[in-house]
């Protein structure tokens, strides 16, 4: 039956490694942000040790990892649309 098999875990470190290099935009509403909000976290999670920047801007709010471990930079950023 599907849906009965293992589930994998979330790995932010794998993630960030295959994303290197790219951007995420999420655009919507309150439940983009909370999506957007708990990806951030599960991500800082994942890399603790990661340097981060954020800037909060208008419309865009971006947030930057920087992580040793895996040479990359990704951003993540939130739209508000109107």
């Amino acid at each position: 039956m599907r849906g009965h098999g293992r589930r994998t875990r979330f790995d932010g470190r794998d993630l960030l490694s295959r994303w290197k290099g790219k951007k995420v935009l999420f655009v919507g509403d309150s439940i983009s942000l909370n999506q957007w909000e708990s990806l951030v976290c599960m991500l800082h999670a994942a890399a603790p040790a990661s340097r981060t920047s954020y800037s909060r801007g208008n419309p865009v709010s971006t947030v930057t990892f920087q992580v040793r471990a895996v040479p990359c930079m990704f951003q993540l950023r939130f739209g508000v649309s109107h």
